[in-house]
């Protein structure tokens, strides 16, 4: 396997059937780094996470040890995660563009799996075909499709809404989840707009996990007449200047009728 790193663009990771994972630095045309596990004796798969420079997903198709190993370059004495599902060797790995926290992998036991990376758990299966899936890959525009490739030629589309439970497991994984610890990041909502009373206008910008964005409130004023008499009333109704009010509004009054009408309600204050 080979893989660019997804945010320093000199750096490339390339995996051997020798068991043995290789990070190259281009920029000085040199190896960087070499990491190995000494339960795997070969990588069918890497790639990087698009979040993290430093973090490297392998995929081992050797049968006596099916893992998934996140590795931190940082240290690589040892994987910072395992993840352990199939049962005859893993062939193919693929994060998830639009939420990072969901990974889908394929094995020679014929399986796709689902996991939710935030809690280290096996979520569900794919409903595939027969066959070994040599390639699995998610849509770059679709968040929730994904594509499976085998070695008969065919190639699949899948939802990842549509996974089943995994029931029966016989390599001693823990307790399976049966669905994802949080909604996937594409169905959140990302913005939001909404009118309040009084003409006041409230939104609320994207909000990043490592900035927080400040909630906005405009006042939006399509009548200003209107919105004048209305804050005098509001002003009256406070102080509890009543009399004072329908005086005013009897002297600023052009119809004898209204005007009559204000000194009639003054009278009652």
């Amino acid at each position: 396997g080979i893989a660019w790193n997804k945010r320093v663009k000199h750096i490339l990771a390339t995996s051997t059937r020798n068991g043995m994972a290789v990070v190259w630095d281009l920029k000085v045309k040199r190896i960087a780094l070499n990491i190995s596990s000494r339960n795997v004796t070969s990588f069918s798969s890497l790639i990087w996470s698009p979040d993290n420079n430093t973090q490297l997903f392998t995929a081992s198709d050797d049968p006596s040890s099916s893992v998934i190993q996140v590795w931190d370059l940082r240290n690589t004495y040892e994987p910072i995660r395992t993840l352990h599902a199939h049962e005859n060797g893993v062939l193919s790995l693929s994060l998830c563009p639009s939420d990072t926290n969901i990974l889908l992998t394929t094995g020679k036991d014929n399986r796709t799996l689902c996991w939710d990376l935030s809690a280290s758990a096996l979520v569900g299966e794919l409903e595939t075909s027969d066959g070994w899936k040599v390639d699995v890959q998610w849509s770059p525009t679709l968040p929730s499709i994904a594509s499976t490739c085998s070695l008969a030629g065919m190639i699949e589309f899948h939802s990842i809404q549509d996974y089943k439970p995994v029931s029966d497991l016989s390599n001693g994984f823990p307790q399976q989840n049966t669905k994802l610890g949080k909604p996937p990041n594409w169905l959140g909502r990302r913005a939001s707009v909404s009118f309040a009373f009084g003409g006041k206008l409230v939104i609320v910008p994207v909000q990043k996990s490592d900035v927080k964005s400040p909630i906005t409130i405009h006042s939006i004023i399509t009548d200003d007449d209107f919105v004048k008499n209305a804050e005098q009333l509001q002003e009256t109704v406070h102080q509890l200047k009543f009399k004072q009010f329908c005086d005013l509004k009897a002297t600023s009054s052009f119809d004898k009728e209204e005007k009559s009408m204000w000194d009639f309600i003054s009278v009652l204050f």
